[in-house]
């Protein structure tokens, strides 16, 4: 699980849909788009438990275990290595936190706990 401050939906739809009926050059621009929080799995983890009302369980794999995953699945060798090795330099990005949805929204991102209130019906 990435770290975890991924814009909500809720907070990507609405001004995306104004952008291309507006069709302003906002329209043709690529944005970054992140929560308002990094949260490492545990963390994340944490905030769906609190709100279940149970525990979550986190699984971190070793870098021996992703690899053997990935080779039952069909993805080894180079194609393995290269997506491992990009993993390890973009893992600098999961701390990055942009304030894109709220200059494009004029509202701060949901957070985790929010989206996780809105969305309950899918974890259970």
């Amino acid at each position: 699980v990435r770290r975890g401050h991924a814009a909500a939906g809720a907070d990507r739809g609405p001004r995306v849909r104004g952008l291309r009926a507006e069709g302003d050059a906002d329209a043709r621009r690529a944005y970054t788009l992140t929560g308002g929080q990094a949260l490492s799995p545990r963390d994340q983890a944490g905030v769906v438990g609190q709100i279940l009302g149970r525990p979550i369980k986190l699984i971190e794999r070793s870098r021996a275990e992703t690899r053997a995953e990935f080779d039952r699945l069909g993805w080894s060798g180079p194609r393995l290595e290269a997506l491992l090795e990009l993993k390890r330099q973009s893992a600098a990005w999961d701390w990055k936190i942009f304030d894109t949805v709220e200059r494009l929204t004029g509202r701060p991102p949901l957070t985790l706990r929010d989206w996780v209130r809105e969305n309950v019906h899918h974890f259970r």
